[in-house]
């Protein structure tokens, strides 16, 4: 997936879709496994559906968002709720993004438009196609000039301070 892997989401009603989005996936390299796009498209989404609620006054928790991924992992991560050393931020951020919904979700088959036109596919289907192909879009843009790093940073002058920030402020 390389240094700058994107993620991209789809919220769509039964009938037609309502708001696309995505961006480039934060993390270390060594992070960034198909498990980190997918996470963070989950959470984006909701992050998303939790800020419109909000400004309609809406609770979050009475709305039921069901959720689509291709990816067994985070699949995995959400029903089982398992605890490894990679990836914990996302994990905690997946985590409270669901919790904070009445979601569901389930498994919908990855690159199905490779196979069969789009036009036969499942609606989920269509709709991790086009999922597919936004974070396709962000990829080809220009990536990111600033890493952001996994942990809180410090910045004196433009320039990361890695050890004793105190000293050095």
């Amino acid at each position: 997936l390389g240094k700058h892997a994107t993620h991209a989401w789809v919220v769509a009603d039964r009938e037609s879709v309502i708001a696309r989005g995505g961006g480039f996936t934060t993390g270390h390299e060594r992070n960034q496994s198909s498990f980190r796009p997918e996470g963070f498209a989950i959470v984006a989404g909701l992050e998303f559906l939790s800020y419109h609620a909000t400004r309609l006054d809406i609770p979050t928790n009475t709305i039921k968002p069901m959720i689509y991924t291709d990816s067994e992992s985070v699949l995995s991560i959400l029903v089982h709720r398992q605890r490894k050393e990679d990836n914990e931020d996302l994990r905690e951020k997946l985590w409270k993004a669901v919790d904070a919904f009445d979601a569901s979700w389930d498994h919908v088959k990855a690159h199905q438009d490779d196979t069969n036109p789009i036009e036969e596919l499942s609606y989920q289907a269509q709709l991790n196609v086009l999922a597919d192909k936004t974070a396709s879009e962000i990829q080809n843009q220009d990536s990111p000039t600033v890493d952001i790093p996994d942990r809180p940073t410090i910045l004196i002058d433009n320039k990361m301070v890695t050890s004793k920030p105190a000293r050095t402020v």
